[in-house]
């Protein structure tokens, strides 16, 4: 375990953001130095490969009720 965990909490319509801004680019560069957890919100294969390639430590998949922060909680406990 490492000493930070960077956690990404998105959605199956807003997952392509993090290419969008470029932090995908920053994550492969430092993935070495932090855990990382993801969890989205909806069911879509693309966003599910994508953020695989990362390797995350933490990967939670759940359906998509419109609100982001139930997602958030999930993510605490």
């Amino acid at each position: 375990m490492k000493n930070f965990l960077i956690a990404i909490i998105t959605s199956e319509k807003t997952w392509a953001n993090l290419s969008k801004f470029g932090f995908d680019k920053q994550i492969r560069n430092l993935r070495d130095n932090f855990d990382l957890s993801v969890v989205l919100n909806g069911y879509h294969h693309d966003a599910v490969d994508f953020y695989k390639q990362f390797q995350p430590e933490y990967f939670f998949l759940r359906p998509n009720l419109g609100f982001d922060t139930a997602a958030i909680a999930y993510f605490i406990n």
